[in-house]
């Protein structure tokens, strides 16, 4: 008999990813427009010389047009990306065709990277090691106001949170965060949450407007 648990992010994943689906792009380029300005302003994302994020895919909120805003200007911006031997997460560095804080760096840096497994843009670059990375942003279906994540299934991100600790900013559209979801013990908290209208710090449930 399937765990109730697992049953529910199962239903829940799905919801989320049909809602996501359904949007326009013209929503999701708005939204990813006011996210960026949103966490360019955050303390967190001023003072980290290493960014960790993520090219959307399928549907998810663009959280790469931060690298067009001048807040990028100087930083180094890691990749995620799955080992296929070990199913293990890991960051990479990627050439950038134009300097971050500029405009269209983020439409030109992700267009330069091919598709790899599932889809997904993949960095070409050397690894950068965890120590070196001050802030994750991390994608996922639903978050919630307490900082649980709901991911996709895999455990990619817990696992390398769990190993290597780190300010980490979930980012996603405002209906994705939520008052509760389900949680098992080796889902890893978050730091922050970011829609594009509100910031969550998650220690302190203080939410931030824009």
């Amino acid at each position: 008999m399937d765990d109730p648990t697992l049953l529910l992010k199962r239903t829940l994943r799905a919801q989320a990813r049909a809602r996501r689906r359904a949007l326009t792009d013209d929503q999701r380029r708005e939204d990813a427009q006011r996210l960026a300005a949103l966490v360019a302003s955050l303390p967190e994302t001023r003072d980290a010389r290493t960014l960790a994020l993520f090219a959307p895919f399928d549907g998810e909120l663009d959280p790469t047009l931060l690298l067009d805003l001048p807040v990028a200007a100087g930083k180094i911006a890691a990749w995620p990306r799955i080992d296929p031997q070990t199913d293990t997460l890991a960051f990479f560095h990627h050439p950038t065709p134009q300097p971050l804080g500029t405009p269209g760096a983020a439409r030109a840096l992700i267009d330069s990277m091919p598709l790899g497994r599932w889809g997904l843009r993949e960095a070409q670059g050397p690894p950068i090691e965890p120590q070196r990375i001050d802030l994750i942003l991390t994608p996922g279906a639903l978050f919630s106001t307490t900082g649980a994540r709901l991911g996709l299934g895999k455990g990619h991100y817990d696992r390398f949170l769990a190993a290597h600790p780190c300010n980490t900013l979930g980012v996603g559209f405002d209906w994705q965060l939520v008052e509760d979801l389900p949680t098992e013990p080796h889902d890893q908290p978050l730091t922050l949450i970011a829609t594009p209208l509100r910031v969550v710090r998650t220690r302190d449930g203080a939410t931030t407007p824009p």
